[in-house]
């Protein structure tokens, strides 16, 4: 069995509970739509070479709320505007968004939907990777041993279901890895191994739990990435994925 070629499709559907609608309308701008309740959002990412979203527009529905701050500094800001605001990134920003959830989220519309003009390839190949996850057992690339395994596992759907969930995070963080984009999984809390008598070094504790974030986000993705590579016949980037496009790392 091979991957679904999604090349010439312009809708995906993301499952719950992170429900939303991507339409690919134009070979650089993505409308996303996000039904009132699901836990989409996109988490906290940088970049260091390529950008990803260069630029987000509120459309209708919502509000969205956008996180934004300096990547390699220890603050950051959130902005929600009126229907139509934009938000422009830049390579040297953490950012992350989604909707604004407060006591009066039963009054929203049905449908946030924001414009990103953003990297195609990027979220073809996530989308497309989220459509195949049933697949990944069948696949011709998927190694002989990863098929045994869920073979042992047929008799219990739940640890099938956990290890089919386990390989899609590996395949998405691959995916993310290989386009640059590096997502927040947690810091190193130095900041909690100091005492009020060593107050003095708390400061330097508060920068090194920040700096500590880079780290662990670089080993879980790259170890993701390269355990998808040589262990289960994963790549970062498909053709049956990527419209007029080589396929890639």
């Amino acid at each position: 069995m091979h991957r679904t070629n999604t090349t010439q499709l312009t809708v995906f559907q993301r499952p719950a509970p992170n429900a939303a609608t991507f339409t690919f309308s134009s070979p650089d701008t993505i409308r996303i739509s996000i039904p009132f309740g699901s836990k989409f959002d996109i988490r906290t990412h940088w970049h260091y070479t390529d950008l990803d979203t260069s630029k987000l527009t509120w459309v209708s529905g919502g509000p969205v709320i956008v996180s934004f701050g300096p990547r390699d500094k220890n603050r950051s800001a959130s902005h929600s505007g009126a229907r139509g605001f934009s938000h422009s990134c830049q390579l040297d920003e953490a950012t992350s968004w989604g909707v604004l959830y407060n006591r009066n989220s039963a009054n929203l519309e049905e449908l946030l939907v924001v414009d990103i003009e953003a990297n195609t390839k990027l979220h073809r190949n996530i989308c497309s990777a989220i459509l195949d996850r049933d697949k990944f057992p069948r696949l011709a690339s998927t190694p002989f041993w990863i098929k045994g395994l869920f073979v042992l596992l047929s008799a219990s759907s739940r640890l099938q279901e956990w290890l089919l969930e386990a390989m899609l995070r590996v395949q998405l963080q691959t995916i993310y890895y290989a386009h640059d984009y590096h997502i927040f999984h947690g810091r190193i809390p130095f900041d909690m191994f100091f005492v009020w008598p060593l107050t003095p070094e708390v400061p330097r504790a508060t920068q090194l739990a920040f700096r500590s974030r880079f780290w662990v986000s670089k080993i879980v993705m790259s170890s993701c990435y390269w355990v998808g590579r040589i262990l289960l016949g994963m790549r970062g980037e498909y053709e049956e994925y990527t419209p007029e496009c080589r396929a890639q790392g």
